[in-house]
């Protein structure tokens, strides 16, 4: 799982579909991973921008 993913104003909607996501696969475990943006690469800058 990670946090986030959906971007800024998806959070609920996106962890809801991930919920229903998981629910179906019946996981034996979950695992939540952070991620960290790196400044000066093109992720960070989208995540800048907002995109």
């Amino acid at each position: 799982m990670l946090g986030g993913a959906g971007g800024r104003g998806y959070g609920l909607a996106n962890a809801q579909l991930t919920a229903r996501l998981y629910d179906g696969l019946h996981p034996s475990m979950v695992n939540a991973s952070m991620l960290t943006l790196v400044p000066g690469t093109p992720l960070h800058r989208a995540m800048e921008k907002g995109l």
